[in-house]
């Protein structure tokens, strides 16, 4: 079976829970995967809660992102990225495994918008006017990501278990998931230009 058949084949477009506005390739739970499907290497289609906190939080609140260029670091499944675009922003995603930009350029077309995929890490030099980054801070250079957040208009998404020094930061949403409590926060640039 080919890649294209496999994908479509057993990740089916569903609604993201928290923003349903957006539909993306997600695995069907309790489903029968072949070899070439594992919990290793299906982790890329899977649209986490901190992209969805993203998301939701930039399509309730598109005039922030509206003709601006926005870089999604480690886009995963592409879900906040397909957010900034319906919100009218250039959206770059950007992603080390070559399967994230796959889904997230499917993911893309899907829902009607254009996506910009950069393969590269989270320090790969791409213009932008506003950061976004959730679900990172679990890995080691997560702290290096935060701290590249904190210095520019950015928006990120962390669990309660990786709440760190939040100085620079300003808490915009929390969303329980049951296991997990979801934190969004705005960096004090976004808040300033916000204002300005």
């Amino acid at each position: 079976m080919d890649y294209a058949t496999l994908a479509a084949t057993h990740f089916p477009l569903r609604s993201l829970k928290l923003a349903p506005e957006i539909k993306v390739m997600s695995l069907v739970s309790g489903a029968k995967y072949p070899v070439e499907i594992t919990n290793d290497n299906a982790a890329y289609a899977l649209p986490y809660w901190h992209s969805q906190v993203i998301a939701r939080y930039i399509l309730d609140n598109p005039s922030l992102f509206v003709g601006r260029r926005v870089l999604d670091i480690g886009c995963g499944c592409g879900a906040a990225s397909i957010a900034a675009a319906k919100a009218g922003a250039t959206a770059i995603a950007l992603d080390p495994d070559l399967r994230c930009l796959d889904f997230t350029d499917r993911n893309a077309k899907a829902n009607g918008v254009a996506v910009d995929l950069v393969w590269g890490d989270h320090r790969t030099e791409v213009s932008a006017d506003i950061i976004l980054a959730g679900g990172l801070f679990h890995e080691a250079h997560g702290l290096e990501v935060a701290e590249m957040a904190k210095a520019v208009p950015s928006l990120i998404a962390v669990s309660w278990q990786n709440l760190w020094d939040m100085n620079g930061f300003q808490e915009i949403a929390l969303h329980d998931m049951g296991q997990s409590r979801i934190h969004v926060f705005k960096s004090q640039h976004l808040i300033q230009e916000v204002a300005a």
